[in-house]
C-alpha cells in the first residue's frame, strides 16, 4: 500500500512538473519576434528566385534606361509590399491563435487542478501538490493577462495598421518618380521601415509619441481655452501691491472729477428749476406777480451759478492734471512703448472689442490733445491694468508709472 501511494506521489509530481514545462514553452513561443520577408533578409527564400530579384535590382540600377529602370523599382516594389503584407498577416494570425490557446490551457489545467484536489484520496501532502500546482496555473495565468491583456494586443495591431498605411501611403506617392530622383535604395529603405511599422515594439513608439504629442496639443489648449475665458491663477502678491498703490493715487482724482460732474449736473438742473420759476412769474401781469418769488428764484440761480463755475474750475484743474500724468508716461521710454498694448489686453485683463475700440479712439484723441476727462481716464486705467497684469514678469513698467503718479500728486 506505501509503494502504491508513493508510486502515485511521483506520477503526480511528474504530470505536475510536464504540465509546467509545456505551460513555459507555449508562453515563450508567443512572445518570438516576427520573421523578416525574404527580400528585406538574406535568406535565399522568396516568392521569386534570388537570380530574378538580383535582375530586377540590376535593371532599376540601370539609368541608362530611365523606363525599364523605373518598371523594375516598382516591381520590386510590390514584391516587397506584398512580402511584408503576408509576414504581418501571418504574425497576427498566429499570435491570436497562440494567445487563445494558451488561454484554453490554462482554463483547462485551473479546473483539472480544482478536481483533482477534490477527487485524489491520501494524505494531505498529495492535496498540498495539487493545490501548489492551482497557484502556480493561476499566477501564470495573471501574468499572461498581466503582459498581453493589459495591454490590449487589438490596439497595438490596429496602431500598426495605421502606421503600415502612412509608410505605404508616403511609398506609393513616389511611384511615378524617375529612378533618379527615387533610386531602388531609398525605395528599399522606406520598405523597411514599412515592415518595422508592423512590429510591437514600433506599434508601442508611436503610441508613446502620439500620446505625448496629443498631451502636450491638450495643454495648450487648455491654456488657450482657460486665456480666452479669461481664466487665471490666483493673484501674486505683486500685482495686489500694485494694484493698491495705483489705486491710492488715481482712485481719488476719478472720484474728485465724478463729484465735480454731480455737482456741475446739480447746479444745471437747479439754474434750469429757477429760471423756469423767474419765466413764470415774468409771465404774469405785473399785479399778479410774487415778487418774494423772484428774488428767491433769483437767489438760487445765482447760488447755483457759483456752483456750477466752481464744479467746472474743478473738472478743468482735473482736466489738466491727466494732460500732464499723459504726457510724462508719452515721454517716459518704458512706458511709451507700452501705450499701444493697453488695448489688446493680457489673460488677466480681458477686453472685449467694443471696450479695444473705445482704448484706442480715446489714446488717439490723447496724442492728438483732444481728449477729455473720460479720454485720459479710460487710457491711464488702462494703463494701469495692463502693467499690473505684467508685473510679475517685468515689473520696470509699473515703477515708473508709480514715479510718473507720485511726482505729480
Amino acid at each position: 500500500m506505501l509503494k502504491r501511494e508513493k508510486a502515485f506521489r511521483a506520477v503526480n509530481h511528474a504530470t505536475m512538473w510536464t504540465l509546467m514545462v509545456c505551460v513555459c514553452l507555449l508562453a515563450t513561443s508567443t512572445v518570438r519576434a516576427q520573421k523578416k520577408p525574404p527580400i528585406l533578409s538574406d535568406n535565399d527564400i522568396s516568392a521569386f528566385s534570388k537570380s530574378e530579384i538580383k535582375r530586377l535590382e540590376g535593371i532599376a540600377g540601370d539609368v541608362t534606361n530611365p523606363g525599364a529602370a523605373k518598371l523594375a523599382r516598382n516591381k520590386l516594389i510590390a514584391i516587397t509590399v506584398e512580402q511584408v503584407d503576408t509576414a504581418f498577416n501571418d504574425y497576427r494570425k498566429k499570435s491570436r491563435k497562440r494567445t487563445d490557446t494558451l488561454n484554453f490551457l490554462f482554463d483547462f489545467l485551473e479546473i483539472g487542478a480544482s478536481s483533482a484536489i477534490s477527487i485524489v484520496k491520501g494524505t494531505l501532502r498529495a492535496k498540498s501538490m495539487i493545490g501548489e500546482g492551482l497557484s502556480l496555473f493561476q499566477g501564470s495565468r495573471s501574468a499572461f493577462n498581466k503582459d498581453f491583456r493589459f495591454l490590449e494586443r487589438q490596439i497595438l495591431f490596429d496602431k500598426m495598421v495605421a502606421k503600415r498605411s502612412e509608410k505605404l501611403t508616403a511609398i506609393y506617392g513616389k511611384l511615378d518618380q524617375e529612378v533618379l530622383e527615387y533610386p531602388w535604395e531609398q525605395a528599399r529603405s522606406e520598405l523597411r521601415d514599412y515592415f518595422f511599422a508592423g512590429t510591437i515594439d514600433e506599434a508601442l513608439s508611436g503610441l508613446s509619441r502620439d500620446t505625448g504629442a496629443a498631451a502636450a496639443s491638450a495643454v495648450t489648449d487648455l491654456a488657450e481655452a482657460k486665456k480666452n475665458a479669461g481664466i487665471v491663477g490666483a493673484v501674486s502678491s505683486k500685482e495686489l501691491a500694485a494694484h493698491n498703490a495705483f489705486g491710492s493715487m488715481l482712485d481719488p482724482l476719478v472720484d474728485r472729477f465724478d463729484a465735480a460732474e454731480k455737482a456741475s449736473t446739480k447746479a444745471d438742473e437747479e439754474i434750469a428749476a429757477a429760471q423756469k420759476q423767474i419765466n413764470e412769474e415774468m409771465q404774469k401781469q405785473p399785479a399778479q406777480q410774487d415778487q418774494a418769488k423772484i428774488t428767491a428764484a433769483n437767489t438760487a440761480k445765482t447760488t447755483a451759478e457759483g456752483n456750477k463755475k466752481s464744479a467746472t474750475e474743478t473738472e478743468a484743474k482735473l482736466l489738466e492734471k491727466m494732460k500732464t500724468l499723459f504726457s510724462k508716461v508719452v515721454d517716459n521710454p518704458i512706458l511709451t512703448p507700452v501705450l499701444p498694448e493697453i488695448s489688446k489686453g493680457t489673460p488677466q485683463q480681458k477686453i472685449g472689442t467694443a471696450q479695444r475700440e473705445k482704448i484706442e479712439e480715446s489714446l488717439k484723441r490723447a496724442r492728438d490733445n483732444s481728449a477729455g476727462f473720460r479720454d485720459y481716464q479710460r487710457v491711464l486705467l488702462s494703463l494701469r491694468a495692463y502693467v499690473v497684469a505684467i508685473v510679475d514678469r517685468d515689473p520696470r513698467p509699473s515703477d515708473e508709472f508709480q514715479k510718473v503718479l507720485v511726482a505729480n500728486q
